[in-house]
């Protein structure tokens, strides 16, 4: 990274320069988190503004990194603004922190510049109604959260085990996904982050393949269809789709029973 952190230097020293005793050079690792010298991925620098304090952060080629604020002068606790890029200028992310957690709406792009993934964020936490999308920009899932969630310690860690951006939350409500031809995938319903009810899940052709009834996270019930929708009681696949695998037991209803 030395290479990264001399083509860096000379720009950012310059504004330094200019700004006085209330600008100063950061550093920041590859998590865009303030580090050390030593441990910098890229250079920035940290400018008094009304408030608190702002750090922009640049790429060898002068083109941003990340512009953030903060309340502290040691810069420990974000507050405001907050945005990320990819290379050449492209939003990689944007949101708004306060108090050092994310709130309000957040906006998360692939690097081809289609919108990935947007939805309202809690105290760190997915709330509302989140939607999901390929890079080729068809809609991928359309997620119900709790709007205000109030998670426990053993709920804190499923849900950041869930894989969500960026910790997951507590899903309430329909849960529905397409794939990437924009045909649908699956329909459910999730209550307290388990799967209730029937869950529908369809072949890329859009024809039926399983219907799964679930209670309390586990399924107890379970139809499978080919390819041309027709019904096959004893030929079911033994693998759920990627997008649910950490939810139900799906593999475990199939071992004990066919």
């Amino acid at each position: 990274m030395k290479w990264m952190l001399l083509l860096l230097l000379a720009p950012v020293t310059v504004l330094a320069q200019k700004k006085g005793k209330d600008t100063t050079l950061v550093y920041l690792d590859e998590a865009l988190e303030v580090t050390s010298e030593k441990n910098g991925a890229f250079v920035g620098v940290s400018v008094k503004v009304e408030g608190g304090w702002m750090v922009y952060a640049l790429y060898p080629d002068t083109t941003p990194v990340m512009r953030a604020y903060y309340k502290d002068k040691a810069l420990k606790v974000k507050e405001g603004p907050y945005t990320v890029y990819f290379p050449k200028g492209q939003k990689a992310k944007e949101g708004f922190y306060h108090d050092g957690k994310m709130n309000g709406n957040w906006r998360f792009w692939h690097s081809n510049g289609v919108l990935k993934d947007s939805g309202n964020i809690v105290n760190n936490h997915l709330a509302g109604r989140w939607k999901t999308w390929y890079n080729n920009g068809s809609l991928m899932s359309v997620t119900e959260f709790d709007e205000m969630p109030n998670l426990n310690s053993l709920q804190i860690l499923q849900v950041s085990a869930s894989g969500l951006p960026p910790y997951g939350g507590m899903r309430n409500g329909r849960f529905t996904s397409w794939y990437s031809n924009g045909l649908k995938e699956s329909e459910g319903l999730f209550r307290d982050n388990q799967m209730e009810g029937d869950w529908h899940w369809f072949h890329p052709n859009g024809k039926q393949s399983t219907i799964e009834t679930y209670k309390n996270g586990v399924v107890n019930n379970l139809q499978c269809f080919d390819t041309t929708g027709r019904a096959t009681p004893d030929l079911c696949a033994l693998e759920a789709p990627a997008q649910l695998k950490l939810y139900g037991d799906y593999k475990a209803f199939i071992y004990e029973n066919l």
